[in-house]
């Protein structure tokens, strides 16, 4: 974990000053974010899986009660496993007073809102109180209980009234826990508002079988304590993580359950299991440990329920007393948390067993959704009161916090057992409403500068106390070194809050000592917490209070943005009318494009509603034109405005704007009216060429940028893309404006909507005229020019969270050197060419050459669905896996390609799929090399393999085109497998249940070591073989034995038809069962191939794998083993070409289709007569009856089925005699018919006689 502390350190030092919705703010890149931390997971989940492989721990637990735990990573040498935290209430937080008919009078029911919910599985979406309302974000993972109870309590129907949700009609994002943090951070940037996170990470006591047997288990770390788990109260990485998560995205509020390990814990002395970092496993102990929280329990809330920027929700029963089992603060700074509570105890909501299944379920998992579901309907609240306009996340808090009943623990102010107190929605929207109505509540959501002090003026109500509450989205903290109870102040930037009256009294924010947990809150200097709040129980009307907000120290990156609420008060010292132009958001710095769309924001700085205002602008010295705003402003409230679309050129330009008429009165304070910004106009093709000598702006090649990296940085910023052309030459991606010149991590970052195309000589005025091959555009890492690998770049190329808009077209992608250690989450030791993480970029006409990495020398993709068009892989290098490209979790598409001379320790000479299908179309693999799969290496992945040839590529062990291993059954179509060698599976190696379903591909002149010089299969691994040709393939150089064709060990068994297979004898009772299954018209003849290839040169790109004339292959195939897309055979020609020119055309077998007629025999059957003799029957052989004329041999005579036909007296006259000849498949014959007349030799004879008859008494006679 060390390596990622350094990583969050590092993105924090990278905070960067920007203006968010008139506002300064602080940001990071985001998307660089949740990419590392995307990464990271893979990593330490990959780790912690094998890890539990060794040590035998369990990776997912379910419990009898439904909770999940699940393996998540090992940190300092422990197991972390996610566990779900099981152990009336929109009523009790007065949520339901929102809905129609409620006595808040809004009718509102959180139709139209977004609830994410992160949790051990998905929610059951089609539950009848959910259905079509639920939308799985991560399909494939289990549906479960825990979290479909979450989401119906956030948002039931009410189908069952005693199961309706918070927020009845919101829709429901379902997650499951894996990978939280990036998709948090990638939900939040495409709009999520809210989420629920109802599990943690386990601390301290958990029942459960994690060390195989079921029992009482301790979390914590001996080495530190034996009787605490000092993870109670530390503010660690994972809470740091969940901070910078949030101070990220601005306005995404994430809602923790607190936990419900308070007195948790078995009796002392009891036998249970503890973790032993140092020897890896569980081990027995009964050493006395205290239960979770200890006697008073006080400090027991862990991981990332600590970080200071989210919401933390303790539960309580239905008489509002606090939970038993309910997580109690301090932190170990003496920050306080729980943030607030709401009903956990119990709550009846949807389960998982069936789409009408309800059942009871307790604990702050319970408590958690009520808020963030009733947060729901406070969302529902501001787009009616603002619509278009969000609230900060740290002014949805403040809200949640600043209305919340905080007498319910029995004091005023905030205590460590119920937070801020119990959540109240109704007064939450109360508040909302107030403001917009500048009736006695304030809402500002601003900035503080460094060493400033912003000033705001309150009169009493006389109504109700005057509270103010403020919140800011900190800084992440520092990370304490890991001890029981550091003190460490955790808080960056404190901002102090004070109020004085008229008499110059000054009243002071709550307050609690930590180290005295039980005492009620007073007041004072709040130097812990990123929320104060002050609360004047009884302000005088008649007077004027002043709320001042400051800092101490110094304000890390300038500023700090905050949230204000303000209850029982206006405000007053300002004037009626006063509206600004706040900021320009857009036009930006720069444009692209000549027209754009003008986002301005105004803001009301005087005391009345503001509805209507005039905005002028105009474009540098031109007529300002106008538009009237219509609307609702509070006092201190802004809008973002967009303008009619306007048309600037190219070049320095500037844009003016300002406001008046406020309510049609005359503006007070016409001194922030106006704002001027000045912008530069990029075309929408930017031009880039490194021996440019103009004005290096990019508006043409004369003016072009000399340093691409100057033209992404413009390009990437356009809403609407841009086109870049890049002129030949080398291009560093240490070059440029704001790059640092040697810097190893300096890339070339891809963005969606941005086209980069190289190959240009600096003249052209289109695409098409341009020759990348020609004129070579060298994206280089060698940053420094020494040709020395070393100080190279660790990738030249990045793409995070991009879509195929972004393309790269026309380069050499050259040098790029990933040395970065080891197998840690560093990218710098994956993809020295190009890295990609959740990308999907377009990357044709490219070359990437002399790229070196731990994993996937050129490219290395997680998550990703990039395009590979028209691209050479050529003499790159990974030191462990996937010479070329190594794919995890990723889809690729790979066409038109070629990957040469591609090398990798491991596995994966080109290509390493892991987890990954895709598919790889009319690309070839000539010499890569690696210890297993000398071209490809498939690790439970399926890719799709059309129109490939994988000739003279090298394994050391197995697989010397490509290892299939763990259930990777690629389709294989139209392929040539040639001259590769291995010792074991030259052609293809399939391990442990891997059965490719293969197709007219050809295998020959593979030459195996030991076993298998076609293909090697082992452990169930049944791959099935139709049209192919399997010939002179060998091992150990030799073709004569049966295993150079097919070796089959641990229950393989091969399916075979329509194909020829050396040495298997052909279909029938002589078929070679060694081989596996006959399915019929195989046959074991020589294909006749135009040059073959001896095994023993492999490996080898030697050889022409084509028919020739007289090969019996042709059309001797299934056409039902094709489907209508597989329309080319490997050469591009078309399938079922009639080359025998029967009736219907038919598939011939292997990789090539025949493309012309095949010589035909010429069959002739002439008329004989022939004459019995004096002996018979007469015998007549059946050649003597017809003549063949044929220039290919090994014709079989069809019909007659026998060698000679038989003739007596009976036969004599003419016969007819039908002669059929036929090639060995079957798929070429003639026909003939012999018309045959037999004839007697010997002339009749006739012989009479004289006889007598006698007439009988009738005078009749007979004679016989």
């Amino acid at each position: 974990m060390k390596n990622f502390f350094l990583f969050l350190s590092l993105m924090v030092a990278m905070v960067l000053s920007t203006t968010l919705y008139g506002q300064t703010t602080n940001t990071i890149d985001v998307t660089a974010l949740r990419d590392s931390l995307e990464t990271e997971f893979q990593r330490q989940k990959e780790e912690a899986f094998r890890l539990a492989e060794q040590l035998n721990l369990p990776t997912r637990l379910i419990g009898d009660d439904g909770s999940v735990s699940e393996l998540m990573r090992f940190q300092n040498g422990m197991p972390v496993y996610y566990s779900t935290r099981n152990a009336d209430g929109a009523e009790m937080i007065m949520s339901n007073e929102l809905y129609s008919g409620g006595t808040a009078g809004l009718d509102l029911s959180g139709s139209g809102q977004i609830l994410g919910v992160w949790d051990g599985g998905l929610v059951l979406a089609t539950h009848q109180e959910l259905s079509g309302r639920v939308t799985h974000m991560n399909p494939g993972s289990d549906v479960i209980t825990h979290a479909t109870h979450v989401a119906g309590t956030m948002a039931a129907e009410g189908v069952n009234a005693d199961a309706k949700g918070m927020a009845y009609q919101s829709n429901i994002h379902s997650y499951d826990w894996n990978n939280d943090d990036a998709e948090m951070l990638n939900a939040a940037a495409n709009g999520l508002i809210v989420s629920q996170h109802s599990y943690g990470a386990i601390a301290g006591w958990a029942e459960g079988n994690f060390s195989g047997t079921f029992g009482w288990h301790w979390f914590g770390d001996v080495s530190i304590s034996e009787d605490e788990d000092y993870r109670f109260g530390f503010y660690d990485v994972t809470a740091q993580t969940w901070d910078l998560v949030a101070q990220s995205s601005p306005y995404y509020l994430i809602v923790r359950s607190a936990g419900n390990d308070r007195g948790f814990g078995p009796d002392p002395g009891t036998e249970h299991y503890y973790f032993d970092a140092m020897a890896g496993e569980w081990v027995i102990s009964t050493t006395t440990r205290q239960v979770d929280g200890g006697a008073d329990g006080y400090d027991c809330i862990s991981y990332t329920a600590l970080a200071k920027n989210i919401l933390t929700v303790g539960s309580v029963n239905q008489a509002g007393n606090i939970s038993a089992f309910s997580a109690w603060g301090p932190t170990d700074d003496g920050r306080i948390k729980p943030d607030i509570v709401a009903k956990g105890q119990p709550v009846f909501s949807s389960m998982a067993e069936s789409d009408s299944s309800y059942s009871f379920m307790a604990g702050t998992s319970m408590s958690g959704p009520m808020v963030s579901g009733s947060i729901g309907l406070l969302l529902e609240h501001q787009q009616n009161l603002q619509a278009g306009q969000n609230l900060l996340s740290s002014t949805l808090k403040a809200l949640v916090i600043h209305s919340a009943d905080d007498e319910i623990g029995g004091a005023p102010g905030p205590d460590y057992r119920y937070g801020w107190g119990l959540m109240n929605t109704k007064k939450a929207a109360e508040v909302m409403s107030n403001n917009a109505n500048a009736d006695g509540a304030v809402i500002v959501e601003s900035s503080l500068s460094e060493n400033d002090t912003v000033t705001i003026q309150l009169i009493p109500t006389g109504t109700e106390p005057l509270r103010a509450t403020l919140v800011w989205t900190d800084m992440p903290g520092p990370l304490p070194t890991p001890a029981l109870n550091p003190t460490d102040i955790i808080l960056v930037n404190d901002l102090d809050m004070r109020i004085q009256d008229e008499d110059d009294l000054e009243f002071f924010p709550y307050i609690l000592d930590p180290s005295n947990p039980q005492l009620d809150a007073s007041t004072g200097d709040n130097f812990r917490d990123n929320v104060e709040m002050i609360h004047i129980d009884d302000p005088d009307p008649s007077g004027v209070y002043t709320l001042k907000i400051h800092h101490k120290a110094n304000l890390e990156s300038g500023n700090q943005a905050f949230s204000l609420v303000v209850s029982g008060a206006n405000v007053t010292g300002i004037p009626d009318w006063d509206i600004s132009v706040e900021a320009i958001l857009n036009p930006t710095d720069n444009i692209c494009g000549e027209v754009f769309v003008p986002t301005v924001t105004i803001k009301n700085h005087g005391k009345q509603i503001l509805e209507s205002a005039t905005i002028f602008f105009h474009l540098n010295d031109e007529t300002p034109d106008s538009i009237v705003w219509n609307g609702s402003l509070a006092p201190l409230q802004f809008v973002n405005v967009d303008l009619p679309e306007m048309s600037a050129s190219t070049g320095p330009n500037s844009f003016t704007a300002f406001t008046s008429k406020p309510n049609g009165f005359d503006d007070e304070n016409p001194a922030n009216d106006t704002m001027e910004v000045a912008f530069f106009t990029n075309g929408e093709v930017i031009f880039v060429n490194q021996a440019a000598s103009g004005m290096d702006n990019g508006l043409s090649w004369d003016d072009a940028f000399v340093y691409l990296q100057d033209a992404l940085e413009i390009a990437c910023s356009c809403p609407t893309g841009a086109q870049i052309w890049v002129a030949e030459g080398n291009y560093f991606p240490d070059d440029g404006a704001n790059q640092t010149p040697d810097d190893r991590n300096a890339s070339f970052f891809l963005c969606s909507g941005v086209e980069i195309y190289g190959g240009f000589n600096g003249t052209e005025s289109s695409l098409e005229d341009r020759d990348w091959i020609e004129n070579e555009t060298i994206l280089n890492g060698d940053i420094n020019q020494s040709n020395s690998l070393t100080d190279n770049s660790f990738t030249i190329v990045h793409g995070f969270g991009i879509d195929s808009t972004a393309i790269l077209d026309g380069f050499f992608v050259n040098f790029g050197f990933a040395s970065g250690g080891g197998a840690s989450p560093n990218p710098n030791f994956r993809g020295a060419g190009l890295y990609l993480n959740n990308a999907s970029p377009t990357i044709r006409n490219a070359h990437f050459i002399n790229n070196a990495a731990g994993f996937g020398g050129a490219v290395y993709a997680i998550n990703s669905q990039p395009t590979f068009n028209n691209v050479t892989f050529d003499d790159n290098f990974a030191n462990v896996a996937g010479g070329a490209i190594y794919a995890l979790s990723s889809n690729l598409e790979i066409k038109h390609c070629s990957f040469v001379d591609n090398f990798a320790n491991a596995a994966g000479g080109a290509i390493l799929n892991e987890q990954t299908p895709g598919s790889i179309y009319a690309t070839t693999f000539l010499s890569n090399a690696a210890n297993l799969g000398g071209a490809i290496y498939n690790a439970s992945s399926s890719p799709d393999l059309f129109r490939c040839q994988f000739s003279g590529n090298l394994a050391g062990d197995g697989g010397g085109a490509v290892y299939n291993f763990n259930s990777s059954s690629p389709e294989i179509k139209s392929c040539l497998f040639s001259g590769n060698a291995a010792d074991r599976g030259a052609g293809i190696y399939n391990e442990d249940h891997s059965s490719p379903n293969i197709v007219n591909s050809t295998f020959s002149g593979n030459d195996a070591g030991i076993d298998g010089g076609a293909l090697f299969n082992q452990l169930s691994s049944n791959p099935v073989l139709v049209n192919c040709i399997i010939w002179h393939n060998g091992v150990g150089g030799s073709t004569s034995v049966a295993s150079s064709s097919i070796f089959n060990t641990s229950g393989s068994e091969p399916e075979f038809s329509y194909s020829i297979v050396a040495h298997s004898n052909g279909s029938g009772p002589v078929w070679n069962a060694d081989f596996g299954l006959d399915s019929g018209e195989v046959y074991d003849f020589n294909p006749e191939f135009i040059e073959v290839l001896n095994p023993s040169n492999a490996p080898s790109v030697s050889g022409n794998f084509q028919l020739t004339e007289c090969s019996e292959a042709i059309d001797a195939g299934n056409n039902l083993a094709l489907t209508a897309s597989d329309s080319l055979d490997l050469n591009g020609d078309t399938r079922f070409f009639n080359a025998t020119q029967v009736l219907s055309s038919i598939v011939d077998f292997g990789a090539y289709e025949f493309q012309s007629t095949v010589p035909t025999p010429e069959l002739s059957c002439p008329d004989i007569s022939i004459y019995l003799e004096d002996e018979f029957p007469l015998s007549i052989a059946v050649e003597e009856l017809y003549s063949l004329a044929a220039e290919c041999p090994d014709w079989d005579l069809i019909l007659p089925e026998v060698d000679s036909l038989n003739f007596s007296c009976s036969s004599i006259g003419d016969s007819l005699v039908t002669i059929v000849v036929s090639n060995l498949t079957g798929s070429l014959s003639d026909t003939c018919i012999s018309q045959i007349s037999i004839l007697d030799t010997l002339p009749p004879v006739a012989v009479c006689q004289d006889i007598t008859v006698e007439l009988g008494t009738d005078g009749l006679g007979s004679v016989s």
